[in-house]
């Protein structure tokens, strides 16, 4: 350490000039900084600068096609829009579309809060809600917002448990569903004395799907119905609903359960287009409305699970001489299945799509033979065709059939086919390499052809001179 005096006087001369120093720097940079502000300030951005109106059509867009039952996750619109900028802000919160649609779970305190602020600012238009309370308590707060603003509910998804419904139904005069269209109610099975007539003042009520709940529990506006689905019920049940919508035109029935040794009549409904019949326990408890329904006008036939062969055979070939639908979609499983008469979809003429799951390679060969042979009465019309969960052998077995048809298209008892689908559960890398060159042939000649195998996904794409 310094012992003179003289020394000291030079160590703080020294210090008080660096600092100077450094003083004179920092007050360059604020300067610099205060530039570089001023200039960055002076920048008007393109978007910025469109008119409201155009950026409340562009924040609509933004929307996500599902909120997954959480609408105010603050990383998706709207709600990320109004964390941007406070002109953002200002726009998406006078935006009413961005809020015209709420879905959420009853999962904090502040629920309610939300839910009417986020109605409020739907203004006047139409809104879609979807409130799922699983097995929480909504509480009164919010059913009365939600009664509040029933008079302008469009489309209303309700998940709750039996005490909520009994809770709408005993306060029925405080709800009003003018603009309803769409509804789908979710419950536990409840049973009630008498049913719930909460929706049964609905003029344009027209789409409707009950689950887990018994249908005939909730009164409805049958006669207008258009488009019906529900779950967990009786054959005879659905023959009920049949008798009830007479203007019935879509339907979906799952796990219906069947009686035994039901004396049940055949119903003919004359209106209804499209069946689907859904089913995760078996294939008796679905497919056996068949045997008691005749549906001349049946265009979509879905069925989404797997069948018992033979029952199925016997089972649809009698609905089909009964009805004689003009059918132009089928889709069904061949899980299980191991000698299948391919002449059953001879009695079906009229197919324009066919969709196919888990086909057999003996089903593949003796399917793509009377593609060969060019058999009119096999599938003459025929124009989009799809086949699920392939072995691989059928890559092998589909190219000769599927070019002897499409080179049969000149002629008039066939329509051009203009799609193709394969799926396969194993990886195209491990089918050989030149198994999809034939298909490449059919692309250049014009057909659409899709070959999927795991995730590997090949387009062979017409090209269009």
């Amino acid at each position: 350490m310094p012992s003179h005096s003289s020394d000291l006087r030079h160590i703080i001369a020294e210090t008080t000039a660096q600092i100077e120093h450094f003083q004179s720097l920092i007050a360059n940079l604020l300067a610099k900084r205060e530039l570089a502000q001023l200039q960055l300030d002076s920048i008007v951005y393109p978007v910025l600068t469109l008119p409201p109106e155009i950026t409340s059509e562009i924040f609509y867009h933004c929307l996500p096609a599902s909120h997954h039952w959480n609408s105010a996750d603050p990383g998706k619109a709207p709600m990320l829009l109004t964390h941007v900028c406070r002109a953002w802000r200002e726009i998406a919160l006078s935006t009413p579309a961005l809020w015209a649609e709420f879905a959420g779970l009853r999962s904090s305190g502040n629920y309610a809060r939300i839910f009417e602020t986020w109605l409020s600012r739907a203004g006047t238009l139409p809104l879609s809600i979807r409130l799922h309370a699983g097995y929480l308590d909504l509480g009164d707060d919010i059913f009365q917002t939600f009664a509040r603003c029933s008079c302008k509910v469009r489309s209303l998804e309700l998940s709750m448990r039996d005490k909520h419904f009994h809770e709408m139904e005993r306060a029925r005069d405080r709800w009003s569903f003018p603009l309803l269209q769409i509804l789908e109610l979710h419950g536990d099975r409840f049973q009630m004395e008498r049913p719930i007539e909460l929706f049964i003042d609905s003029p344009r009520l027209r789409e409707v799907s009950i689950k887990e709940l018994p249908p005939l529990s909730i009164s409805l506006p049958w006669q207008q119905l258009t488009k019906f689905a529900s779950s967990l019920w009786t054959v005879a049940d659905c023959l009920k609903i049949f008798c009830l919508i007479p203007n019935l035109k879509e339907c979906t029935f799952a796990n219906c359960e069947l009686e035994e040794d039901p004396d049940l009549p055949v119903l003919s409904h004359s209106n209804l287009q499209s069946l689907t019949l859904l089913d995760d326990d078996g294939f008796i408890i679905g497919l056996n409305t068949l045997n008691f329904l005749s549906l001349p006008a049946l265009r979509t036939f879905v069925l989404e699970f797997s069948v018992d062969e033979l029952a199925f055979e016997d089972i649809f070939n009698a609905f089909l001489s009964r009805s004689s639908p003009p059918l132009r979609k089928f889709s069904f499983s061949l899980l299980g299945f191991t000698d299948f008469d391919i002449t059953l979809l001879s009695r079906t003429s009229k197919l324009v799509e066919l969709e196919i799951s888990n086909p057999s390679i003996r089903f593949m060969s003796d399917f793509f033979e009377s593609f060969k042979k060019a058999d009119t009465t096999f599938l003459p019309q025929l124009e989009h065709l799809t086949f699920l969960d392939c072995q691989t052998d059928v890559l092998k077995l589909s190219h000769p059939g599927l070019s002897a048809r499409w080179y049969a298209q000149h002629r008039a008892e066939f329509a051009r086919l203009e799609t193709v689908r394969l799926e396969f559960s194993e990886s195209l890398s491990n089918f050989p390499e030149d198994a999809l060159l034939p298909f490449q042939k059919l692309a250049a000649d014009g057909m659409n052809i899709c070959i999927k195998g795991g995730n590997d996904i090949r387009d062979f794409i017409p090209v269009v001179e």
